[in-house]
């Protein structure tokens, strides 16, 4: 009974080894960047602060003086209130990539379904770096992720409000 258990749990790892490596992200860096606005804002609708954060490198800073602990608490505060439900579009502009960098130029508009109105509008530049992450948490892969920004017109003093 025991080499069964023991035989069931090695296919059960092997299984999900091979699942894991099956499903790393193997598209060109430029493809990986755009799926990373692309799902960030996909996640504003659905008020995903832990997936929009998950993006957001921990050493991420930005030029208002936001670190990553801070814009969390920022996006968080602003999609609280579940009356509201938000559209966001994310249209890159200008696409760079440099080794190990990125920097995306991208117009970012969020809109509320039921007013109209645009809360968010403008265009900012969004600083990438290629971080070493864990894939199914056992693959070790390289993941891009935001590490700054500019002119994202976000400052911690709207934390205080």
């Amino acid at each position: 009974m025991r080499k069964i258990i023991l035989l069931a749990a090695a296919v059960l790892a092997l299984g999900y080894a091979v699942f894991a490596w099956a499903t790393v992200d193997r598209r060109g860096d430029e493809a990986q960047i755009r799926s990373v606005i692309r799902d960030a804002a996909d996640a504003v609708r659905v008020r995903g602060v832990n997936t929009i954060i998950s993006h957001v490198s921990a050493d991420y800073q930005d030029d208002s003086g936001l670190s990553r602990d801070s814009l969390r608490l920022l996006v968080g505060q602003a999609l609280w209130d579940e009356s509201q439900r938000y559209r966001c579009e994310a249209r890159i502009e200008e696409l760079t990539v440099n080794g190990d960098k990125a920097e995306v130029v991208t117009h970012a508009t969020i809109t509320s379904y039921e007013s109209g109105e645009r809360v968010y509008d403008r265009t900012l530049t969004l600083l990438f770096a290629r971080e070493s992450g864990r894939h199914a948490v056992i693959l070790p892969v390289k993941t891009w992720r935001v590490i700054g920004s500019r002119d994202a017109g976000l400052d911690v003093d709207s934390l205080l409000q």
